[in-house]
């Protein structure tokens, strides 16, 4: 359109009462568009195109009444509420996917990789003696997570009151293949998470109450294996740890 284009003029000067400037092009395109279908049929009756488009504004009305009926439709009061609405509901969506998939990458990695050597130096550092390092290299599956567990860590500490010094330390990573599915938390579990979907137990039949997804303490030095166990939402897997006393004090 140039400037002498009486659609163009019309349109201005009904968009010049409209106060939201967001609603101004598509007013626009709704008065053109509705111009040039009048203008169209006027001409199919045999008028000029210059007399057609002339006629087609002037059905129109007073544009300066036009707008002012139209800001009524299009007040800024109600555009800003709608952008403010729509703000909300992204920022509500967020909080949502935030709260169903939390630290959960959207892509395939390694999500988790648990290395003791650093607490065992400690315990080392404070006295602990470190009986053996056990190769495990065992692949268990749970749905789309897999976990490899690499060696185990046979730890001799300090006694506390009457119950056995021996400590069991897992080394391994976790692989999970699809990040919206939620199998179960293998991280340290506390008194204060809920309840932890491992448990460890061993061969005379011990079963072993303090215990995170990666270490067990208090280990009964007779047992000769100590089992891990997994279990939760129908899924389950046994992991078996040879147990290498060695010349345990």
């Amino acid at each position: 359109m140039n400037s002498a284009d009486p659609f163009e003029a019309f349109c201005a000067a009904v968009c010049t009462k409209v106060r939201w400037p967001f609603a101004r092009w598509d007013i626009t395109q709704e008065l053109t568009d509705h111009l040039r279908d009048h203008a169209a049929s006027l001409e199919e009756k045999g008028l000029s195109p210059e007399e057609a488009q002339s006629q087609a504004v002037a059905a129109m009305g007073d544009p300066a009444e036009l707008g002012r009926a139209l800001d009524r439709v299009h007040s800024p009061l109600w555009g800003l509420t709608f952008v403010l609405l729509r703000l909300l509901i992204l920022c509500l969506v967020f909080l949502l996917l935030e709260n169903i998939f939390p630290y959960r990458p959207f892509s395939t990695l390694t999500s988790h990789f648990y290395e003791p050597v650093h607490t065992i130096q400690d315990r080392l550092d404070r006295g602990a003696q470190l009986i053996a390092q056990i190769p495990l290299d065992q692949w268990r599956q749970v749905d789309t997570l897999r976990i490899h567990y690499t060696n185990a860590y046979l730890v001799y500490q300090e006694p506390t009151g009457t119950r056995p010094p021996y400590w069991l330390y897992l080394e391994g990573a976790l692989w999970q293949e699809d990040p919206f599915h939620q199998v179960g938390d293998l991280s340290y579990t506390s008194s204060y998470q809920p309840p932890s979907p491992i448990t460890f137990s061993d061969n005379l039949g011990n079963q072993y109450d303090f215990s995170g997804e990666w270490y067990v303490g208090y280990l009964d030095p007779q047992a000769s294996e100590v089992y891990l166990d997994y279990d939760q939402f129908g899924r389950h897997y046994r992991l078996t740890i040879p147990l290498d006393w060695g010349d345990a004090p």
